[in-house]
């Protein structure tokens, strides 16, 4: 085995290998999404990007792990994490039998050197199997949801759940509130330029208000943070472009209820939604339960989907509406005596 280390992503040979090995894991480790935080990260950051390939003379790259080496710390990161990515993990080749991809995670770790402090891992990633004889310690991170289908309401959801969906749908008939639920796939948001530019302003103001509420009336700071996040976020940029990105918004007239956006995989079987907001000013009904009720509906009758990962965050909305927790992990370690 060797040891490769690419600084882009740009090359065509690991490009190649990248997507080979990307269809069995989730849409945050696709190379099309990793190369727009790549942009972010070079341009935006004091990180540089390092692309660790464990090969072979007769087989070539059996093993990507992106990474992205801290200037100040001296010290290896997931590329992946970053604000917006749910999930980040090592890719294999396909049909790489599970006992050379234990020796490739070894030789991994034991060739490179360095500290390593390796976020958001999946609950199996093999980035969690640390050689004997490298200090380590790891840790739980913050808990995420996701809702598996088919979903059966009468089944999954408690009484006053399903009462408060009920009141929701009857609260819009009540005051004549006629909504429509519109999809969007495969980048056609990107031709609705007005409507991108209204879902951005409802996420944005959802973050100021829930995290930022210190600075929310600083309108200095309001309008850096939003220039922010609709020009340079990486997530921004990849969810209106890439041709696995899904929307779904609940309109009300020309006004945004409430949206969602992700991106779907490759066989369709997961939609990994980062971005959930409600538009306040249409909170008495309940926008976000109406919103995924009508997700579901659509994903069980259109689509092979059988899991919508609401991402990071166990908020209540998530849990009423039959979400399951799970977790990632962290993994640091300390590999400063072996050879770099």
């Amino acid at each position: 085995m060797e040891l490769k280390i690419y600084k882009s992503m740009k090359d065509d040979f690991l490009r190649d290998a990248w997507k080979k090995m990307e269809a069995s894991g989730s849409p945050f480790c696709y190379y099309d999404y990793m190369s727009y935080i790549e942009r972010y990260v070079k341009h935006y950051s004091f990180y540089s990007v390092r692309i660790v390939c464990v090969t072979t003379p007769s087989e070539g790259i059996i093993m990507i792990v992106p990474l992205k080496w801290d200037c100040y710390k001296h010290i290896y990161k997931m590329l992946g994490d970053i604000k917006g990515c749910g999930q980040t993990d090592a890719l294999f080749a396909p049909l790489l039998p599970i006992e050379r991809q234990r020796e490739c995670v070894s030789f991994f770790y034991t060739t490179l050197g360095h500290q390593f402090y390796l976020r958001r891992l999946s609950s199996d990633s093999l980035l969690r199997t640390i050689p004997e004889g490298i200090p380590y310690k790891e840790k739980l991170e913050m808990e995420c949801v996701s809702i598996h289908l088919p979903f059966e309401p009468g089944q999954t959801l408690s009484k006053s759940v399903r009462q408060n969906i009920r009141t929701a749908y009857n609260r819009t008939k009540r005051d004549n509130i006629c909504y429509e639920f519109k999809i969007f796939q495969r980048g056609t948001i990107s031709q609705e330029g007005k409507l991108w530019r209204k879902m951005t302003d409802i996420y944005v103001e959802r973050l100021l208000s829930k995290y930022k509420k210190k600075a929310r009336n600083n309108p200095l700071y309001r309008k850096i943070f939003a220039w922010r996040y609709k020009y340079l976020k990486h997530d921004t940029k990849s969810l209106r472009s890439l041709p696995n990105s899904f929307h779904a918004v609940l309109m009300c007239g020309d006004n945004i209820m409430a949206f969602l956006s992700g991106f779907m995989s490759h066989d369709e079987n997961t939609l990994v939604i980062p971005r959930l907001s409600i538009n306040a000013t249409f909170r008495t009904y309940s926008p976000g339960y109406i919103l995924l009720t009508e997700l579901q509906h659509y994903l069980e009758s259109e689509t092979p989907c059988k899991t919508m990962d609401l991402s990071r965050g166990t908020e209540q909305y998530k849990l009423d509406l039959g979400g399951i927790r799970y977790n990632t992990y962290a993994v640091k370690t300390d590999n400063v005596d072996n050879p770099t």
